[in-house]
């Protein structure tokens, strides 16, 4: 979904923020960006007023993947919409004074707080105010038939890294991380003789028509023949570069937990895959 009133703001050397506002329902919504993932992978960020996803950086065209070699290839909202002055930069902003740092924000109805973080100030009219640790919002109260629905699972974001050792790994693209904490957890029987590091595909459901498969990459210290409990599912797309036999590097947080998975047959480079995620022991 495309987006207006773009602005970028310099942060750190790490990251930075965006404010676009959601053509949809009209709400602002300031987000904190890793460069890592907007110069080498995907972003997604959900709308705070009305659920619409937004796609603001495609590099490796896991989204758009139907881009022909003669078009204009889309990696990111900044590149597409530069040309229709659609895209305001603050430039140098670390380097302004107080003054001149309040008088570039004002100009975009942004702040600081106490704390010199820069935030959204309410315009006219916003009832809807949002405020969560990498994302911010305010808007105006959304129409309900403009609200995209919403299951009740938790999700974050994992990153699929290459094999490349060190804290400098690129990204290669992002994943969803759906909880099931607070409902559609479930319980299955791992097989006799299974060992950490076997990939084993469940599949979910009795209906046909809905039946959904996951796999499981055993963890260690889960004795075989173990049932474990299923709190959460990771869904992503393959790299399109990857091919059967293929490790595939999950990075689910920045303590350096990882999850290794090697693509399994059938399923070629463009694919989805959701592999469950965390996996408990339950009983013995």
């Amino acid at each position: 979904n495309k987006s207006t009133d773009k602005i970028i703001a310099t942060t750190n050397n790490e990251s930075f923020r965006m404010v676009f506002t959601c053509n949809r329902c009209e709400t602002r919504n300031m987000v904190r960006i890793k460069k890592k993932a907007w110069n080498s992978g995907t972003v997604i960020v959900t709308c705070q007023g009305c659920n619409v996803k937004h796609l603001l950086a495609d590099n490796m065209s896991l989204v758009n993947s139907n881009d022909s070699p003669g078009d204009n290839k889309f990696t990111n909202v900044l590149e597409q919409l530069r040309d229709k002055q659609a895209v305001t930069f603050v430039p140098k902003y670390d380097s302004m004074n107080d003054d001149a740092r309040r008088a570039a924000l004002s100009e975009f109805d942004l702040t600081t707080d106490e704390n010199g973080k820069i935030k959204l100030m309410p315009r006219p009219g916003d009832e809807n105010v949002v405020q969560k640790d990498r994302i911010s919002a305010t808007g105006p109260m959304v129409d309900p038939s403009l609200i995209e629905e919403t299951t009740n699972t938790q999700s974050q974001m994992a990153e699929i890294v290459d094999e490349k050792d060190g804290e400098d790994r690129a990204i290669k693209a992002v994943a969803r991380m759906d909880s099931y904490k607070n409902g559609g957890s479930f319980d299955i029987d791992l097989p006799p003789e299974t060992q950490a590091g076997d990939l084993l595909q469940l599949s979910i459901g009795g209906d046909n028509r809905k039946k959904e498969i996951i796999m499981l990459s055993v963890p260690e210290g889960i004795p075989s023949g173990s049932k474990v409990t299923i709190m959460g599912a990771i869904e992503f797309m393959v790299p399109k570069d990857n091919t059967e036999g293929d490790i595939i590097t999950l990075k689910i947080n920045d303590e350096g937990e990882e999850i290794l998975l090697k693509v399994p047959p059938g399923i070629p480079g463009g694919s989805f895959m959701k592999v469950a995620y965390p996996v408990l022991l339950s009983e013995r």
